[in-house]
């Protein structure tokens, strides 16, 4: 069943430099208990269809529906995660993880119990005292990953949330998420520029292209879990991927006759 539909979206900024546009004429539509990518190189607009998904933005022209009402504002059950991980410092983990169950007025022993079962979740039991600075990137990122499940989100954006990790933790991180999200069957619209990242995790990938943003093309992903990176199968659908890029780079040329 559709649960997003994103329908003939467009999206223009003003400046003091004139009006640009970000997105032309997007449309993509994601299942529920779907992972969906999007994937391009920076400046194509993913991170502003996914401001749009979540409510943060209006669209210039075109509409976005989730569970067939029109998006115009953030939703307590749709939650996102961005890159900066956005802990609040003063609090220790088993605090940011219960934030956001205390705000929806949940009670003081299911709030700490479903902490507690998040934080397992996501490996850090033993750290609910420290704070975030006690903490490295990669635990910070599980921390955010953690408080945005304890609130039972239908959906999950994920803005390059492991961008600024280093390869081995980002590694760590997409094996932890495929698992989660396998167990919790959430809806996943996960924004990278990563191929095989996008590979990796995703069921289908938006392939975006800019100069205006558009999903120049929506790829099934045929390889089963776990997934493997050296895989003849991978590699063959990351050369796919990357001569979409190259296709969409190549200048045209208009002949006069």
């Amino acid at each position: 069943m559709t649960i997003i539909e994103v329908r003939e979206v467009s999206k223009r900024f003003t400046s003091k430099k004139g009006e640009s546009e970000a997105l032309a004429g997007v449309s993509l539509a994601v299942r529920e208990g779907e992972f969906v990518c999007l994937l391009g190189p920076s400046g194509c607009g993913k991170t502003t269809l996914l401001n749009l998904m979540a409510g943060y933005d209006r669209p210039t022209a075109g509409g976005i529906l989730i569970d067939g009402q029109a998006v115009t504002s953030p939703h307590p059950k749709r939650i996102t995660i961005f890159q900066e991980y956005a802990l609040l410092p003063w609090l220790t983990v088993l605090g940011n993880v219960q934030y956001g169950l205390r705000i929806q007025g949940w009670r003081r022993r299911e709030t700490l119990e479903t902490a507690q079962k998040y934080i397992q979740m996501v490996g850090l039991e033993g750290y609910e005292d420290r704070h975030p600075h006690e903490l490295s990137g990669g635990m910070r990122q599980r921390v955010a990953v953690a408080r945005a499940l304890a609130v039972e989100p239908e959906i999950l954006f994920m803005d390059e949330p492991f961008g600024a990790l280093d390869a081995l933790t980002r590694l760590k991180l997409e094996e932890e998420v495929t698992r989660i999200w396998q167990e919790k069957a959430r809806t996943v619209v996960f924004v990278t520029h990563d191929i095989d990242e996008a590979i990796y995790l995703a069921d289908r990938i938006a392939v975006m292209t800019p100069n205006p943003g558009r999903v120049r093309r929506v790829l099934t992903v045929p390889l089963n879990r776990p997934r493997d990176r050296t895989d003849l199968d991978f590699l063959r659908l990351k050369r796919e991927i990357y001569a979409e890029f190259e296709l969409a780079a190549r200048p045209a040329f208009h002949y006069t006759i």
